[in-house]
């Protein structure tokens, strides 16, 4: 075992390192991993070690951004930057995570930040070693490791809890000719506008222009999602709110259903 390697014994990244390596190994090279997990710290004396509770995320490859045209950006340390950040505001700590700079043997020179919150260190991020990328057959690979004890006992803002839907949703596709120079902003609040409350989610997964469509034309094709968080809906129902939809986009935007 090498000693980037052995660095990590008090950290839950090999785990993750490893199951990188196993995924990239059979062909899945866009990896993101978390665990949750014990370490320890040797203590002076006889005493026991210091048991610590941490996060650790990992990210290596690319990512694919969620939209219709599916582009995919490589990790780097903002992304993995980013991804922290978002957690801080999820969890509404009062405190934002600030990062200086810092050097550990197991990460790369240069690419590696301690990470505070407030004034109180709670753990690192950044890029694994270039050696330790190459023990594990990995590309460039992000990484923070957090004390999550200290995440839980620092100050909140209240934050409501929003429970997984009880009930099942309802989905319809809705394929439109419009003009090239309507704009997804407008097709999109037409379409809210008449969703109503039940309209829960709406998605652009298909847009195009050429063959088979004027040439002052394009298709925009939508995914919307109806959910009732207290009932489960009918067909009838969300058929009827659809066809609403529908209407408003022609009757607005001078939509052409497909």
């Amino acid at each position: 075992m090498s000693e980037e390697r052995s660095k990590l014994r008090t950290s839950i990244l090999p785990g993750l390192l490893h199951a990188a390596s196993y995924n990239v190994a059979r062909k899945n090279t866009d990896v993101a991993l978390y665990e949750i997990g014990n370490v320890f710290y040797g203590t002076e004396g006889d005493a026991l070690p210091l048991e610590e509770e941490h996060l650790a995320v990992l990210m290596t490859g690319n990512r694919i951004l969620k939209d219709w045209q599916k582009e995919t950006k490589a990790v780097d340390f903002f992304v993995i930057k980013g991804i922290l950040e978002v957690l801080n505001e999820r969890l509404g700590l009062l405190k934002p995570f600030r990062f200086e700079q810092m050097t550990r043997e197991d990460m790369h020179p240069g690419r590696t930040a301690r990470v505070y919150l407030g004034d109180l260190e709670i753990g690192f991020i950044g890029q694994i070693h270039p050696a330790l990328q190459k023990e594990y057959d990995l590309k460039e690979t992000y990484v923070f490791e957090l004390n999550l004890r200290e995440i839980i006992q620092a100050e909140k803002v209240h934050v409501a809890y929003q429970p997984i839907p009880r009930y099942p949703e309802m989905t319809r596709d809705v394929a439109i000719l419009v003009s090239r120079d309507t704009a997804q902003s407008a097709i999109l609040d037409v379409i809210r506008e008449n969703g109503g409350k039940l309209l829960h989610d709406v998605q652009l997964f298909d847009i195009f222009e050429g063959e088979g469509i004027l040439d002052n034309q394009k298709s925009m094709a939508y995914t919307l999602t109806y959910l009732d968080p207290e009932r489960t809906l009918v067909e009838e129902e969300v058929t009827a709110i659809n066809q609403k939809v529908l209407n408003a986009l022609s009757e607005k935007l001078g939509a052409v259903i497909r």
